[in-house]
């Protein structure tokens, strides 16, 4: 019998973290069907064959032989082997009881169990058909997403011993139901804002990073980006018991299935100790411009007895942006063996009158003499005013502003608050700034860029 609790965290920020949704899933299995590698499902009988050397040796009258949640009622398949249920009856879902609970919430007892259990003829191909039973009761419960499904899921999933009680089979004197419980123990879950500030401090939440305003997690996949998390700890962790796997999938657009974009093998990676709390992205994985969702998995499997399972699962994740930063620059845009002084921002390392950060930030070689920035020139716009208008690096993370000089006068640099000059356009592709008034005639302008680095 399997006993498990599922909750989804989504992270925006520092502090915010977001229920994505919980379920309780009890599954209780008497019985299976063992699968050949044949091909399945086939509406006629199929004798040995080469493509299927055994053929289709079972019947499935009722049931789902696959575990897929499709039922596979009137179908033949190839089956290695069936085990019929042993001890609990089938098919009589209305005597499934979750019969006892720790003091909570959750109403019990409680029924409401499906049952998937399977009726299955074997060996069709052979004088000797046997008919099998296979138990499969489920009981789903789910929680959504917000802070009131948090709430309900926390006031009724709570620790300590759950009961639940299933009729047995053969049973002509009328015994009482058999009884099978499964202790459910402390988990890591996602921050929660209700919660007392101590209780916040050991909840789960990753502690490193920079986020944006859309709440996306910034890394440059040009460097090595350390990912730090705090939350699963001795209180809440069991090691060889809970496994934490950790992936970059797709983001959910509705349409296309998720896709696991890292490992580059498709399956998440496994961290062998569960009390890790960071983990290291090499660079070059990814491009600037590249998105994706990080996921950081939990599966727990603890036995209570010989026949219960808490195995819960738990999703801690973010939304990942990658993006083009001066760090990650400098590593791949100058020469083997250049001093970390030569690289820095301000320095102009190849004497063409323009610092590296400059050339970062309008797409130029800051080692190349020949490779010159062009600072934007002033455009007259169809109500005679003036605009200056630059487009921006893609996917860079920088700071750009407008330095511009008036009938060869100082340059000034264009803020909010100019009073000749108006940010019209200020987004993640262009600046552009057009003056208030339309100047007097013979009025000249000239612009400068200033580009300033922003760590991650």
């Amino acid at each position: 019998m399997s006993f498990s609790t599922g909750a989804a965290y989504l992270q925006t920020g520092p502090f915010t973290v977001n229920f994505q949704g919980g379920d309780l899933n009890l599954n209780l299995r008497d019985g299976n069907a063992i699968l050949s590698p044949c091909p399945h499902p086939s509406p006629v009988i199929i004798p040995p064959s080469l493509p299927c050397p055994i053929g289709t040796t079972g019947f499935i009258a009722v049931g789902d032989a696959d575990d897929d949640g499709v039922r596979d009622d009137l179908s033949f398949w190839s089956l290695s082997d069936v085990i019929p249920a042993f001890i609990i009856e089938p098919f009589r879902p209305e005597l499934c009881l979750l019969a006892a609970a720790p003091p909570s919430d959750l109403l019990r007892p409680r029924a409401g169990f499906n049952d998937r259990g399977a009726l299955i003829f074997y060996n069709v191909l052979t004088e000797n058909v046997v008919q099998y039973d296979v138990t499969i009761y489920e009981l789903a419960r789910i929680y959504d997403p917000g802070p009131g499904g948090r709430a309900q899921m926390k006031a009724e999933l709570v620790q300590g011993q759950y009961i639940f009680t299933f009729p047995l089979l053969n049973n002509p004197d009328n015994a009482p139901p058999i009884a099978i419980p499964v202790t459910y123990v402390n988990i890591p879950e996602g921050i929660d804002p209700e919660d007392r500030r101590f209780e916040q401090e050991r909840s789960f939440r990753f502690t490193s990073g920079t986020w944006d305003g859309a709440g996306n997690y910034l890394m440059d996949p040009q460097l090595t980006n350390r990912i730090t998390w705090i939350g699963n700890d001795g209180s809440n962790t069991f090691q060889g018991i809970d496994f934490y796997r950790l992936s970059i999938v797709t983001q959910d657009d509705g349409i296309t299935p998720e896709t696991v974009l890292f490992p580059p093998s498709q399956t998440p990676l496994l961290l062998l100790n569960s009390f890790t709390q960071e983990y290291n992205l090499a660079p070059f994985f990814f491009a600037p411009g590249d998105v994706g969702l990080f996921r950081l998995r939990l599966d727990r499997t603890l036995a209570s007895n010989a026949v219960a399972f808490d195995t819960s699962v738990r999703l801690f994740e973010f939304n990942v942006r990658f993006v083009d930063s001066y760090d990650g620059f400098k590593v791949i845009s100058f020469p083997v063996g250049t001093s970390v002084t030569a690289r820095a921002p301000n320095v102009d390392f190849d004497g063409d009158g323009f610092s590296n950060i400059v050339e970062f930030g309008l797409q130029t070689d800051p080692a190349d003499v020949t490779d010159v920035p062009t600072n934007p020139l002033p455009i007259e716009n169809g109500d005679d005013t003036v605009s200056f208008t630059l487009t921006k690096r893609p996917d860079a993370v920088a700071g750009y502003s407008f330095l511009i000089s008036k009938d060869g006068g100082p340059f000034v640099e264009v803020k909010a608050n100019s009073a000749e000059w108006d940010i019209v356009t200020n987004d993640e592709t262009t600046l552009t700034i057009t003056t208030k008034d339309v100047p007097p005639p013979g009025t000249t302008y000239a612009s400068m860029v200033r580009v300033t680095a922003v760590s991650l």
